[in-house]
């Protein structure tokens, strides 16, 4: 086999392009776009426009090299595999077998070639060899031999899987084929190669359900690669942490004694949200009267303020004297829920105010929407790029407006790519899968009844890593 260390620069470079294997994505979906007028593509992945950012990456076995990247429309995985020169179309070996009983996890693959032994016997050498990580479309799947800054490449095209349909505009004379991709996490291309964290930490959850003890949850913690968001969840299971100057301090938020915020099957677990974020206040009828001007005076744009004991930062939500608007079911708001009809808000406020009353009304806190953190507060996610790689991973409950977080966190129930690039993974559960089983079974729904008795640090974890890395 021939050497490529002296091209590797190259074929790093030839990576870093988009392949042009594909010139009209809309034949390979039997797209029959209309001749007049304009036509446009329309791709959406996780229910919004695809983003624009691809995900690259090459084998992790040095003697095997190759290459992959999103194709910039997402449409495909595109393979790179560096070959010798004298290899032809005829002494290819690519082959797409079994599929996965797992509905997420694509076919068995091989991509390589065909030789000749010192004594005439033929040998096949298979570059990538494994199974693909995520669901391919095999039959529109494809490869062709190119060679690119001198390399000749063995080009492979993983095709997506994808949901598609045409909208016509007959008065515009416009066209827009519409691509739907399912949620997928590509961090490598095959599942043999996924990225491993190494757990550094452990941390227990102690859980009772129905106020009997019930077993324990068991979380490594990859504080390696999440140094910030680990320390702080270390310190909401131990209830305590080490400050700037070395000195022991007791944390703001300690996580025992919580029941569960949410359980929902096949989705999540959440839990860590103490309340803090909600409140109420009472206004006295002059109160409430300058609350209208501001009311009516922030809907012409004006600038947010303190009224009488409300913050400029608390948001009105519907409650106590604000009731909840009638509605139809599917569009009903909630308790709780954050005011967004301005109009109604005015109108029962100002019946109040006529009748020269004051009011009682509900808020939220923005700043503990998701919690308290360790020092009593919340910080910035630290990173988004962590999968949500199997059942039992652990990950902080970011608010997507701040991007914030704190003390909310969920357990994901399944391998979770919707959570991927939206909220910051940072470990995983390693004992205790029975109990997360029943948990899941029977309490969905029924979130209040199961409750953290007791959590804490799991230290001879941390005395073994730390032993580790002196030898």
């Amino acid at each position: 086999d021939r050497e490529f260390a002296n091209v590797q620069e190259t074929i790093e470079e030839v990576a870093g392009m988009e392949v042009a294997v594909r010139e009209d994505t809309s034949d390979l979906f039997d797209m029959d776009p209309m001749k007049k007028g304009q036509v446009d593509t329309q791709i959406t992945e996780r229910g919004k426009e695809a983003e624009t950012a691809v995900p690259s990456g090459q084998s992790t076995d040095p003697d095997k090299m190759y290459f992959w990247k999103m194709s910039s429309d997402r449409l495909a995985i595109e393979v790179i595999v560096p070959v010798p020169d004298w290899v032809e179309s005829a002494d290819v070996m690519y082959n797409i077998g079994e599929e996965s009983k797992d509905l997420m996890r694509g076919p068995l693959i091989e991509v390589g070639y065909k030789y000749e032994d010192e004594e005439g016997r033929e040998r096949y050498r298979y570059i990538v060899d494994g199974r693909v990580l995520n669901a391919i479309n095999k039959a529109e799947s494809f490869w062709t031999i190119e060679e690119i800054g001198g390399v000749k490449t063995i080009m492979v095209t993983l095709i997506r899987p994808t949901m598609s349909r045409i909208r016509r505009d007959s008065v515009m004379e416009h066209t827009t084929n519409e691509f739907r991709l399912e949620p997928q996490t590509w961090d490598s291309l095959l599942t043999e190669d996924r990225p491993d964290p190494r757990v550094v930490d452990k941390v227990f959850l102690d859980i009772e359900c129905d106020g009997e003890p019930a077993g324990r949850l068991t979380f490594g913690l990859f504080t390696e690669e999440c140094p910030i968001t680990c320390k702080n969840f270390v310190a909401l299971c131990t209830g305590e942490y080490r400050d700037e100057d070395g000195n022991m301090t007791e944390s703001a938020m300690y996580l025992k004694g919580l029941p569960f915020d949410e359980i929902l099957r096949e989705n999540v677990l959440r839990c860590g949200n103490p309340g803090l974020d909600k409140t109420t206040a009472t206004l006295t009828h002059e109160e409430l009267a300058e609350y209208m001007q501001y009311l009516v005076g922030r809907q012409e744009g004006g600038e947010k303020k303190a009224v009488g004991p409300l913050r400029k930062s608390w948001k009105l939500t519907w409650g106590q004297d604000l009731p909840v608007p009638p509605g139809q079911d599917f569009q009903r708001a909630m308790e709780g829920d954050p005011v967004t009809d301005w109009d109604i808000v005015v109108q029962e406020l100002d019946k109040l105010e006529k009748e020269g009353k004051g009011c009682t009304l509900q808020f939220q806190i923005p700043e503990f929407v998701k919690g308290v953190d360790h020092r009593g507060f919340a910080f910035k996610f630290e990173k988004l790029d962590m999968t949500h790689a199997q059942r039992g991973f652990i990950s902080m409950d970011r608010s997507e407006e701040t991007d914030m977080q704190a003390s909310s966190f969920f357990i994901a129930l399944k391998e979770y790519p919707d959570m991927d690039n939206r909220w910051n993974a940072f470990g995983k559960l390693v004992d205790g899968f029975d109990l997360l089983d029943r948990i899941e079974e029977e309490y969905d729904g029924e979130a209040k009844k199961v409750t953290i008795a007791d959590c804490g640090r799991v230290e001879e974890v941390k005395a073994k890593a730390k032993a580790e890395v002196e030898a």
